[in-house]
């Protein structure tokens, strides 16, 4: 019984670890898809419908960002990357609120 309720113990113990850290690794991997939605705000071009980037530090991919023009506004897609784990954050933002936040010039060719 003894050694029954051990081995409980230990699955029980290999099991929360195992979770936590899995946890941890998509909390880094949010954090890269957070990183990658700064730096597409931060690098709209006027002139392209589309831009692609690729966040890479050391030798290993943090995200790929993905920007589009839509009418209206600007989609942004990141996926962020770490171990094995990948995590999407998509946002839409108006052309207002890029101008109201700084991102963007009010007299901007986006805004045309």
């Amino acid at each position: 019984m003894t050694r029954f309720f051990i081995f409980l113990c230990a699955i029980g113990i290999i099991t929360s670890s195992l979770s936590a850290s899995g946890t941890e690794r998509l909390d880094t991997a949010f954090s890269h898809a957070k990183k990658g939605l700064q730096y597409g705000l931060s690098n709209l071009k006027e002139k392209r419908s589309k831009d692609e980037y690729k966040l890479i530090e050391q030798d290993k991919l943090l995200a790929e960002v993905k920007i589009s023009k839509e009418i209206g506004g600007v989609k942004i897609e990141s996926k962020g990357f770490f171990e094995g784990e990948e995590v999407t954050v998509v946002t839409y933002r108006s052309y207002e609120s890029l101008v109201s936040d700084g991102y963007i010039d009010k007299n901007s060719d986006l805004l045309k």
